[in-house]
This record gives structure tokens, sequence and C-alpha cells, in this order.
């Protein structure tokens, strides 16, 4: 996104602050990665709407060819709603209720299985409606990783993952067709990814009499390069994979072991891949104080609508002119809590109030992490060539309170 597409034009009109969408770097980066799997095996790019629900994001990335990987509830019905078929969700999570799993049923979708009594209640709807339900199985693998994903679906290294293959394939009317993991989030180990897929692959050559495999569904994880981290002062020590890195990790276990067979389908489940560096947000510079001898500016941002500034580094430049050299610059948000801080001892120019900062990799997590806390949430915008169009509008007090019941205070 060029600087002079980010100036004050976009603040006046939309309010501040403001996050915008770039649409060709959306497009482009579910491209790359639809592209750089598919060379090497038949691969399903499955968009984790849990990153970023806004619809037209999911409507984007539908049109350009995605599946949708949603958890059940909202996320389901925003899919529904800008008409992707049931066949192209996939539905995780590990809590579904019956009553969504009926419609998800109904409405043709995968599953992917996390619990014995989620298990149970699609017995009991089976039974009921004197169906055979084809479903995939979510899988837990220690891979060695920091944090282990060890809450969701059947471990493998107990037991309990063959137990269930054992119990299922004794069934009449329940069809293992898919095996399901996911390892994590934000991995820049793609290592990690080739023992995942190795141990998955594995379990099935021991099943393959008790699984008609259609689909490995991998899941998601893959990492943002977060471009510009050296404008922040500081050199990172992570070297960050690129999408080819995850394909042929994943990829060449699978070719190895099953060779390219046309029966069965990769599922990836990219989230911040796609959509982390596609947005931004525009901030104000509202106040400017000195700190302890450092230059502290206050913005009109703060960690409600940027929850990763507690955890991660975001690439912030200042995009209104400046002739000043960078000094060192502390960050601070609107919110009254002494832990609004959106980074610290990073250089930019000297600012003066009413300056606009752009903060990068804003599209996974921040939007649907954000909360009505002091301030109300911002404005979207999406620029593309055709022009700017505003995709959500600016909250206002009323949104705020628009659930409570006030009849009771009359």
């Amino acid at each position: 996104m060029r600087k002079k597409s980010l100036d004050k034009g976009l603040i006046r009109k939309y309010g501040s602050p403001l996050f915008v969408l770039d649409k060709e770097k959306l497009v482009s980066n579910f491209e790359k990665i639809n592209t750089e799997f598919n060379k090497l095996f038949p691969t399903i790019v499955a968009y984790s709407y849990k990153t970023n629900y806004l619809p037209f994001i999911c409507h984007s990335l539908h049109k350009v060819g995605a599946y949708a990987e949603v958890i059940p509830g909202f996320e389901f019905e925003i899919a529904k709603k800008i008409k992707v078929p049931g066949e192209k969700i996939i539905v995780n999570g590990p809590y579904k209720p019956e009553c969504e799993l009926i419609s998800i049923i109904q409405y043709g979708c995968k599953i992917n299985v996390d619990n014995i009594f989620e298990l149970r209640d699609i017995i009991g709807i089976a039974n009921k409606f004197n169906i055979t339900i084809e479903i995939g199985l979510r899988v837990n693998i220690n891979v060695g990783s920091k944090i282990i994903w060890n809450k969701f679906g059947f471990n493998l290294e107990n037991g309990e993952a063959q137990q269930i293959v054992d119990f299922i394939s004794k069934l009449n009317n329940i069809k293992i067709i898919g095996l399901h993991t996911h390892i994590g989030t934000n991995i820049t180990d793609v290592a990690l990814y080739s023992k995942a897929t190795n141990h998955i692959v594995d379990f099935y050559l021991k099943n393959v009499d008790k699984i008609d495999l259609k689909y490995l569904d991998i899941g998601g994880g893959f990492c943002t390069e977060m471009n510009g981290l050296e404008t922040l002062g500081y050199q990172s020590k992570t070297k960050f994979p690129c999408i080819k890195d995850y394909a042929h990790a994943i990829c060449n276990i699978i070719i190895d072991k099953l060779g390219k067979s046309k029966e069965i389908v990769l599922i990836i489940e990219p989230g911040r891949a796609i959509i982390d560096d596609a947005m931004c947000l525009l901030t104000t510079i509202t106040a400017i104080k000195n700190i302890f001898d450092v230059h502290s500016i206050f913005i009109d941002a703060g960690v409600n609508i940027i929850p990763s500034s507690y955890y991660r580094k975001h690439s912030i430049e200042l995009i209104s002119d400046s002739k000043e050299k960078p000094i060192i610059t502390d960050i601070y948000g609107p919110l009254c809590m002494q832990v609004d801080l959106i980074d610290s001892g990073i250089y930019l120019p000297k600012a003066t109030v009413g300056n606009i900062l752009k903060i990068g990799t804003c599209g996974a997590y921040e939007l649907s992490h954000s909360i009505q806390f002091i301030r109300t949430r911002p404005a979207v915008v999406a620029i593309e060539k055709s022009g700017i169009d505003l995709i959500r509008r600016k909250e206002n007090p009323e949104d705020v309170i628009s659930l409570d019941n006030w009849e009771l205070l009359k």
C-alpha cells in the first residue's frame, strides 16, 4: 500500500483510527499460497474465518477460489450468507451444539470431529434421520513445539485416536473420510509441519482398512513475515519461512508416503498468512509527552483494537511529512490503563500532534479480538484499483448499548 494512498483524506472522510484493507494484497496472498501448494500436491485452501471474519474479506476470497474454515455459530452463518456452498465449508472447533450440527450436516459441510461427546451427537443424528454421515477426525500430535495444542481432538500418543477409529469402524452409519490436525499458530519452524504430516500419514497407513481417506487436513498456523521491523531499531533473530517452505515441508512427506494420489486431497487452513499484511491501521497523534527523557506520543488507537500489541511487534511508520531525524519513541494508546502501550523504544521521526501513523500487519486477530473498551471500534475501508469502499462503518455509542434492556430503567 503506497504512502500517498494513506493521506489525511481517508481520515477526514472515515475518521481516525481507521483500518485499511489492501484488497489486491489480500487476493495476491491467497493466490500465492494456492499456487505453491498445488504445484506439489492437489490442495484446497480454506480461509480461517476466525482470523478476520469481515464478510467483505471472506467473500473476496471465496470469489477467487478459497474454501471456508469456520467454527459453528456466526462464522457458519456468514459463510452461508455469502453463498459459500456446503461442500466448500470445513467446520472445526471443540464445541458444536447438536442443533447446529444438524444444520451443518444438512448443508453438506465437512466436519472434523473433536471429541467423543460430539461423536455421540453425530451418531444420534445419523440414527434419527437414517443417514450415513461422513466425518473427519481431529488428531492432536506432540511435534515438540513450545506450546502443545492438546486441547483439541483425539490424542495420537496415548492411543485415544486409535480407540476412536476402532470404535467407528464397527458402526454402519458413520464413515471416516478425513484426518485433521493443527499444531499451533504463527509457527516459524517448518520442520514441525513435516513431523505432523509424517505422524498423521503413518496413522492413516496403519488404519487404511478402517479409513476411506478423501482428505488430509493439516490446518494452518503459517506465519507472516513482518516486513519492516528493521525500521523499529532492532534486528529480529527469527528467520521467517516463505510459503514455498511450508508447501515443501508438508507435501513432500505426503508424496513420499502416498504418491500423488488422485483420490486424496490436502486441505490447509491459513488465516494469518492471507490477511495479516493486507491490512494496516491509520491512527492520529493526540498528545506528546517527555516521560523519563523518552519522546512519548499518544495516539487515538489502543490495545482494545490492536490487542496483539501485548505480545508482538508491528511495523510502524510516520506517514505525515517530516524532516526530523528518527529518535527513540514510546507509543501509548488512549485507554485508561498503564498497559495501553502500543510499542516502546522504536525509532520514529520526531512527530507533532495531528500527524498520522501507519501500523502494519493488522489483519490477523485484531478485529476479531477487538473489544468495546472506553473507545468504540473504528471503520474499515478497502482500497483497490476501482476505488475505496467502506466495508464496515465506525461504531457509535448507540451500538454499545443497543443490546441492553432500557425498558427496565423507565
